[in-house]
């Protein structure tokens, strides 16, 4: 009942006892029909990587809901941001500030394995640098462009299937 639920409607799923939340078929299911329904997916779900892309090819702010190490995976953040542009918000610190980005990486050994939800507090990054209303600084904005216009230039495809054009 609640996966023919979920499969109509992805926001079912903050309804569904834990213990069908903690099912990956039916997560799976959920984020397919609405990326958004990451957000009610426990962490320990949210932490395959075939879930949260799901997510992020259906509705790309979905990136939001990731665990960092896949904020940091360059699949998962182009079909993010060629879902979604805005989703680039959600990126990463760490891959948003690289100015040259590999077209192709070296393939990761287990792309459905789970990866580490948060960084330990040694490794955690800096807070975003903001005006005090919540705005972006300046500087905040020019790497967030330096980024996108990075990964333009490793991925030339993406600037249409965005939307963008030159």
């Amino acid at each position: 009942f609640v996966l023919a639920a979920v499969k109509h409607s992805g926001a079912a799923l903050r309804h569904a006892a834990d213990g069908l939340r903690q099912d990956r078929e039916v997560v799976l299911a959920a984020v397919k029909q609405s990326g958004a329904a990451l957000e009610h997916a426990p962490e320990g779900v949210r932490r395959h990587r075939e879930v949260v892309l799901a997510a992020v090819k259906q509705n790309g702010a979905a990136l939001e809901y990731a665990p960092e190490g896949l904020k940091q995976d360059r699949e998962v953040v182009l079909a993010a941001i060629a879902q979604d542009a805005r989703a680039v918000k959600y990126v990463s610190r760490q891959l948003r500030n690289q100015t040259e980005l590999d077209p192709d990486p070296e393939p990761e050994a287990e792309p459905e394995t789970e990866v580490a939800g948060a960084a330990t507090p040694a490794e955690a990054e800096p807070e975003p640098e903001t005006e005090e209303d919540g705005a972006a600084t300046p500087a905040e904005v020019q790497r967030a462009a330096q980024f996108i216009v990075a990964l333009a230039a490793a991925h030339p495809g993406i600037t249409g299937r965005c939307g963008w054009t030159s």
